[in-house]
Formats: structure tokens, sequence, C-alpha cells
């Protein structure tokens, strides 16, 4: 078998047409892995400088508090409103160490969420980025996206009618007659490109990952392997067309349908599935509720003052009988989230449910499963975005019960006050057991592949 491959490797570095094909797939692949990587270090550049510029300016806001308490003024008040308001830290959603796979899925929702003491659903968009959505279109994809769309079509160009095409020149009848294991001919083969290809993948991995000052040696090592099986995958498709009596022309065509259905058929009848599985919540629905709720505690605004400070008598005023904006409306905004809060949250839970299901199936369509294993690695998930959101909102509660009582005694920030300012506590640190389902679900399809190309190695040593 050694020499056989070394027979078929000599081969294949003989035929141009094989070295062009992984010379231009290696340059696309290195384009992609350059602007994946280098925006991956322009993104954790940012979310650092995004700290660092919080943490300057508190330093600069606490000089201009008093030391300590001066009393009960509508001033404070108002000014408290406004540093609750305005000058929350950036609640940062980590990047894992695969960033450079799905880097643009990463940007695409928000990732430095500021919370306040109004309400952040409803008072603009504080955290999001004005852009051009339709630039989106013709920016480079993500890496995982490029290999997933690429890699099948090199395969499918460097294998395709292997046994075939000798069969049409009449060689392949020679090979039989000769050797006693014909099928081991085209497995060299397979096993030839395999090397390059993946060899090629790995090189462009290397440098997206080498960018990413915030790269990991788990993430790569993950994505090496996933990658490795995705390829053995397609490979293992090519191999199996080869058992099949039919010309090099009709394999070609017979392997690009399988690719487009896999890849442009299949997610969307998964997304649709998971659709119908786990419904997404009603927008008109969740409008119409979200406006409700603001016309009700609009109406009840009196009433849920009076409330808020029979609840909280310690924080009643004793120098102030006539209430106005902001302390009148800090009831009124807790009223709203208690149900703006949930419905929103449900938008999350529901579309990680759907990721969830998705996932459960991905490996149909090996290169959405490639894709979504990028987005893990990445930290992009929807499951990941969900607990994010949810760590996000149980920051914003901490820091309401830390300014709500300030605002509402009118006692005011102080100097001595900073010190306990709530801090938002990220989500859980990179692990590769997000990962392991997909990473199953490749192994146990390359396995039933693997067993049906050993079982087509008669109808490959047929004349």
């Amino acid at each position: 078998m050694i020499l056989l491959l070394r027979a078929e490797w000599m081969r294949f570095i003989r035929h141009r047409p094989n070295l062009i094909i992984l010379a231009l797939a290696l340059l696309l692949l290195l384009a992609a892995a350059v602007s994946s990587g280098l925006e991956a270090a322009r993104q954790r550049r940012e979310a650092a400088e995004k700290t660092a510029h919080w943490e300057g300016r508190l330093e600069a806001l606490a000089m201009k508090l008093p030391a300590r308490s001066e009393g009960e003024s509508a001033a404070a008040a108002r000014a408290t409103f406004d540093f609750a308001r305005n000058e929350a830290p950036p609640a940062l959603r980590p990047a894992l160490g695969g960033l450079a796979l799905g880097v643009r899925q990463f940007a695409a929702l928000p990732s430095d969420v500021r919370v306040s003491v109004d309400s952040r659903h409803l008072d603009g968009r504080k955290s999001d980025v004005i852009s051009n959505p339709l630039l989106h279109s013709v920016g480079m994809p993500d890496f995982s996206v490029v290999v997933a769309l690429l890699v099948p079509l090199v395969v499918i160009g460097l294998g395709y009618g292997l046994v075939q095409e000798a069969r049409e020149n009449g060689t392949w009848r020679l090979v039989c007659t000769q050797s006693p294991a014909p099928w081991k001919v085209p497995v060299a083969s397979c096993i030839v490109r395999f090397m390059a290809v993946f060899a090629m993948v790995f090189i462009a991995s290397l440098v997206a990952f080498g960018l990413d000052p915030g790269a990991s040696l788990t993430a790569f090592l993950c994505w090496t392997l996933v990658s490795g099986v995705f390829c053995l995958i397609w490979f293992l498709v090519v191999a199996l067309s080869c058992g099949l009596r039919i010309s090099a022309a009709a394999s070609a065509l017979g392997l690009l349908a399988i690719w487009l259905f896999t890849t442009f058929a299949v997610p969307p009848v998964l997304s649709a599935l998971a659709e119908a599985a786990e419904p997404m919540p009603s927008r008109l629905d969740a409008m119409i509720k979200v406006r409700k709720a603001q016309l009700d505690a609009e109406a009840q605004e009196e009433g849920l003052l009076k409330a808020w400070y029979a609840g909280n008598p310690e924080h009643r005023p004793a120098s102030i009988g006539k209430h106005a904006w902001p302390v009148s409306f800090m009831p009124r905004y807790e009223k709203q989230d208690s149900v703006i809060v949930p419905l929103m949250a449900e938008f999350d839970r529901k579309r990680a449910r759907q990721a969830s299901f998705i996932e459960r199936f991905a490996w149909l369509s090996p290169g959405l499963a490639i894709v979504m294993t990028g987005d893990r690695l990445a930290g992009a998930d929807a499951q990941r975005y969900a607990r994010y959101a949810e760590a996000v909102d149980r920051f914003e509660a901490r820091w309401c019960e830390f300014f709500v009582p300030r605002i509402m005694s009118y006692r005011g920030l102080s100097r001595e006050d900073l010190v306990d300012l709530p801090k938002f506590e990220s989500i859980e640190a990179e692990s590769v057991l997000g990962v392991m389902p997909l990473m199953a679900s490749a192994f146990g399809i390359a396995l039933v592949l693997l067993y049906l190309a050993s079982r087509a190695r008669r109808l490959v040593a047929t004349p």
C-alpha cells in the first residue's frame, strides 16, 4: 500500500490541473483566514479599549462626586439618575478562542450592552452600531463559511470519476486483471487527495488562529479535528461514487447535486422543522403587550409611586413632598420592565431552542454542521447568547437595586458608594462540551459512510 500511495502521489502532483485547483483554493482560504483573523483581533482590541475607557471615565467622574452624601436634594437625585442611565460599564459578551471562525456572526448581535435604570429595551439603541446592512453581503464571509462552501467543491474537482475515467479509456480492465485488490487504487487516490486538501485547510486555519491574539489551543484542536472529519466525509462520498456504473461527467454532476442539496436545501428544511417544533413568539403580540405595559404604567404612575414608598419606607425623603421626573418615573420603569424583560428574553430562549434542534440533525448537511461548530468555538452560537442575555438582565437588576434607592431617597451618589458599584459577572469560560454533540455526530456520519464504502469495494473491482 505504501508503494501504491507513493505512485498515486507522483501521479497527483504531476497533473497540473490538480495543483491549479489546490493553489486557487488555498489562496481563497488564506484570504478568508487573514480577513477573519484580523477582524477577530480588532474586535478583541476594541473590547479591551471599551473597558479601559470606562475605567478611566469612572475615575474622572468619581472626582466630581461628593466624598459623602450631602443630604436630600432634587439635584442629587437627577445627577444620580444621569449617572445610572449613562455611565454603566459595558456588559461585554466574551469571545471564545475560536473567534476567527465566526467573527462576523459574533458581531451580528450586541456584545457590549449598556444597562440602565430606565427601560433599556424601549429607550433607543444604546449598544447597537449604526452601519449599512447592504455592505455586509459584499464582505468576506466567516472563515468557517468559506471552508464549508469551498472544500466540498475542491474535493469534487479533485476526486470525481477516479474509476469512471479509467473505465472509459480502457485502463481499468487492466488494473482489475493485474491486481488482486483493484479497490486499493481509488482508495490510495482518495487518501492522497485527502491529505492535500486537509493540509490546505490546516495551513489556512493556522493563519486565522495565529492572527487572533485571543485564540486558544483547545479551540484550534477541536476545529482541526472537525475540519478533518468534514474533509473525510466528502472524500467518502466521492469514494462511494466510484462504484457507480456511470460516466465521469455523470459522477461529477451527481456529486455537485449532493453538494447543492446538502448545502442549500437541507438547512432551510431543518430551519422550518425547528420553527415548527419551537415556534417563535408573535412579534405583533409582543409589540401589543409592550405598548399595553407602557400605557398601564403611565396610567398608574401616581399609584405606583405611592406603593413604592409604602414598600420602602426607609427611603422616603423627609424634606421633599412633591416628586417630579426622574423620581416619579422610577416605579413606572420597574412596572414596565416586569412585563417587557420576560417578553424579550423569550425570543432569545426560543432562538436557542431552535438552534439546539437544528444541531441534533446538523450533519445531514455537513456544511451547516461545520459552520455551527465554528460558531460554537467562537462563542457566537444562539445558546451562549441566550445565557449572555440572561446575565445582562441579572446585572441590570443589581444595577437598579443599587441606584434606585439612592434616586428615590434624593440622597444621591457619593464617592464612597463607588466601592460597592455592581460589576458584570461574565458567563462561563471556554469549554469543549458545547461542541461535543456536533463532533460526535460528525464521527457517526463518517463511520456510516466508511462502512458503506467498505461494502461497495466489490462494485469497484468490476471492469
